[in-house]
């Protein structure tokens, strides 16, 4: 893509100062690519794109790569792929999936009304050590710890009330169990069909983090010659 091409891509009227390799970056971005995959395409290092990174995030005044991403594409800073053809609205969409969906760091599953999996992201992949494949098989009740006759019940009030948070226990294959924070809400989708979209927030290293504190908290106390002793029904008088 000669620098013409890159102009037409980015649109001469608003750059944000962007240098052309920050061009480059900025569009691969948009694709949902990590630093590594830039690189790679790119024919530089991880530390070069990263430092490109940095500098798009502050010339945008971006929180993080996927806001930048986002902008980019919703303010019309991509109308134009690698070639100079116009991107149709099935291309936007895709582009938005890449950076929303596939790009988000935590977990996103996507049910329809009778509870099934019909959507999941890499991150909940990850999470539930499933391939999407195996998800796109499974229903809510598989996943949920909880028992099922609960998982049904709280379902249903999901979709009564268009909207659910709560902190549930997920089973993984192996047999162990992982406490996320769920918040799920109810979208119609283009074509008219109603959809789940949950995402989960992994709490197991927060879980963990709070177990060291308290850990750490005791063996402070038994240092100091603090005991501790349990008196549920101690009197007033004692």
């Amino acid at each position: 893509m000669n620098n013409s091409s890159v102009g037409k891509f980015f649109g001469e009227s608003h750059l944000y100062g962007l240098s052309f390799t920050e061009q480059k970056v900025l569009g691969r971005m948009t694709e949902g690519l990590a630093d590594k995959e830039i690189a790679y395409q790119l024919g530089s290092s991880r530390f070069t794109i990263n430092k490109h990174v940095t500098s798009i995030l502050a010339k945008m005044a971006a929180r993080s790569r996927t806001e930048a991403a986002v902008r980019a594409i919703r303010e019309g800073l991509l109308p134009f792929n690698d070639e100079g053809a116009q991107l149709g609205n099935e291309d936007e969409l895709l582009l938005y999936r890449r950076v929303l969906f596939d790009g988000a760091t935590d977990a996103i599953l996507v049910t329809n009304e009778a509870g099934c999996y019909t959507d999941a992201n890499p991150a909940a992949e990850e999470l539930l050590r499933l391939p999407r494949e195996r998800l796109l098989q499974m229903k809510v009740s598989d996943v949920v710890a909880a028992d099922v006759s609960w998982t049904e019940a709280e379902f249903q009030k999901f979709l009564h009330d268009r909207y659910w948070c709560g902190q549930v226990d997920l089973k993984r294959p192996d047999g162990s169990v992982v406490p996320v924070e769920a918040r799920a809400m109810a979208v119609t989708s283009p074509t008219g069909l109603e959809l789940g979209l949950s995402v989960l927030r992994d709490l197991s290293d927060e879980k963990t983090l709070d177990e060291l504190r308290t850990l750490s908290s005791i063996r402070t106390l038994s240092s100091e010659g603090v005991g501790w002793r349990a008196t549920p029904f101690a009197s007033k008088a004692a």
